[in-house]
């Protein structure tokens, strides 16, 4: 069995417009577990106030937008227009 989690940094804060200060979290890329082994995909290295750390968090699908959806299977060499 295959667990698959989200690779997240804090890249920064910001206060809200209550006041309390907040951080600015970056997903940089996944993490699976297989059982006896672990595998990372660094999608993007974060830049500016990064102090190294990732954080694994359960991994969560993106919800299939209805533009996503229209698309979904067409082939590659189909005119998609924008």
């Amino acid at each position: 069995m295959t667990n698959k989690f989200d690779l997240i940094a804090v890249t920064g804060e910001y206060t809200n417009a209550a006041g309390e200060l907040k951080k600015c979290f970056t997903k940089v890329g996944t993490l699976w577990d297989k059982g006896q082994t672990l595998s990372i995909k660094i999608d993007q290295i974060p830049v500016g106030p990064w102090d190294g750390w990732l954080t694994p968090k359960p991994a969560q699908d993106k919800p299939v937008t209805q533009q996503r959806q229209r698309y979904q299977g067409l082939p590659a060499d189909e005119e998609v227009p924008f």
